[in-house]
């Protein structure tokens, strides 16, 4: 014990978990809305600069554009990316990172960065905070469904209208023809049973008329007509 009596062990145990600067993007990012925004593109950024090591676009961001402006919107964003190696140009338009930061000095292939390479794992495992809500509810889909009685053709054009009444109707054709050849083939099929089972049989395919022989010269007389 110490001379105030209590236990160094336990006092250590008691301090705060130092603070690094991802967690302190992903604390912020759970409750701004901005931040979290910024961290959707911190990932990509990241990612983009270890699986494309080398190519010169995936390291600059200029901070006047879409991007750019959600990161100076987020002050966590630009300073997780700074621990990083990025750092703003001298004309001060971009957030960049300079070949020396992002890539394996002497590889014999442009190689990214050790530290980059954990961040983009490490970051590969965080959820952007909100990005579920966008989810489709099929619930309310299914409560907003058109009644069964609604007009297909509302709000068509008269050309719409017809386009889609041929689409209908070919739809029809295909069903009432996949309707006759299931038919047929039931027919073939019961026939095929007949023939095999039943001495007394009569085709009812071609050259029979409802079950009975079409009255035929061959068939009075035979093949020779004998």
């Amino acid at each position: 014990l110490s001379c105030d009596g209590t236990d160094p062990q336990m006092a250590a145990l008691r301090l705060p978990a130092q603070s690094t600067p991802l967690s302190a993007l992903l604390e912020a990012a759970g409750s701004d809305d901005a931040t979290a925004a910024s961290l959707k593109l911190v990932k990509t950024i990241v990612k983009n600069v270890v699986e494309h090591a080398g190519e010169e676009k995936y390291t600059s961001i200029k901070l006047s554009g879409k991007a750019g402006q959600k990161l100076v919107a987020a002050p966590a964003a630009i300073a997780y990316l700074t621990s990083l190696g990025f750092s703003t140009s001298e004309d001060g338009e971009s957030f960049v990172i300079l070949p020396e930061a992002a890539l394996v000095a002497g590889a014999a292939a442009p190689t990214a960065a050790a530290n980059l390479v954990a961040a983009n794992t490490a970051l590969a495992q965080v959820a952007v905070p909100g990005a579920a809500a966008a989810a489709p509810r099929p619930a309310l889909a299914a409560t907003n469904a058109a009644p069964a009685n609604a007009d297909p053709f509302a709000g068509l054009s008269l050309k719409q209208k017809a386009r889609r009444q041929k689409e209908l109707d070919d739809a029809k054709k295909r069903e009432d023809a996949k309707r006759i050849k299931a038919a047929e083939l039931e027919k073939i099929k019961q026939d095929a049973h007949v023939r095999k089972y039943d001495e007394n049989w009569k085709a009812a395919a071609a050259g029979v008329k409802g079950g009975k022989d079409i009255d035929t010269f061959r068939g009075k007389n035979g093949e020779d007509g004998c």
